[in-house]
């Protein structure tokens, strides 16, 4: 989660003014305190508070494996390292994946499973389930990764065109995600499902990659 601070102070240093830099530092070394302590929910708050967002836009250095925004928006915890030439890495926010979804499902303020987590949405469904069917540019190989939260330690049974996997929330009000194994895409399409016995259980993002 930490390992780019590094990069980031000395970036500031270069990009940032004396009030930006004495901020940075001041919330560096509070995620660094709570993380020491086992405060994983309140490390992650010090890196994602809006005026640090705005630095790593400015810097352009963002700490991995967190949840990061860009605009108010959502994003997976990690940024692309590989393209293929015919297709983009696709992030597909919780609006847009409202319209693939094959049953009724509802947009949620991300405040109301944390007050700390702010200005995204969350997808959820009366009864915990759901099905997306995924357009994808390019036949080929693609690793999905799924974002998902819940009100209480929750799970889930994710399966994606025929592979299946189970999905641990450990902890309520907090963004997590699952990483499937590669799946080979043929028809230009992937089929998603969630089940889960719990209502409270939601999606913010889901990431297709190509491999």
């Amino acid at each position: 989660m930490l390992k780019s601070t590094a990069r980031l102070e000395d970036a500031a240093e270069l990009a940032c003014s004396a009030d930006e830099k004495s901020y940075v530092s001041k919330q560096l070394d509070a995620a660094w305190s709570a993380f020491q302590k086992g405060q994983y929910w309140t490390c992650k708050a010090a890196l994602v508070q809006f005026p640090m967002i705005e630095l790593y836009e400015k810097t352009a250095v963002w700490p991995e494996g967190i949840i990061h925004r860009k605009s108010g928006y959502s994003k997976l915890s990690f940024l692309p390292k590989a393209r293929m030439k015919n297709a983009e890495i696709k992030l597909i926010e919780a609006e847009a994946l409202k319209a693939t979804a094959k049953k009724a499902v509802e947009l949620q303020p991300s405040e109301s499973y944390n007050p700390e987590w702010r200005f995204e949405k969350i997808l959820v469904s009366k009864d915990g389930n759901f099905e997306f069917e995924l357009p994808v540019p390019v036949a080929g190989k693609y690793r999905l990764s799924v974002g998902t939260t819940a009100k209480t330690k929750s799970a889930a049974i994710v399966g994606a065109n025929g592979m299946t996997a189970v999905m641990q929330i450990k902890q309520g009000g907090q963004a997590d995600n699952l990483v499937l194994p590669e799946l080979v895409v043929r028809d230009g399409k992937i089929k998603v499902t969630l089940i889960s016995p719990d209502p409270t259980f939601g999606l913010y993002a889901m990431r297709l990659e190509p491999v």
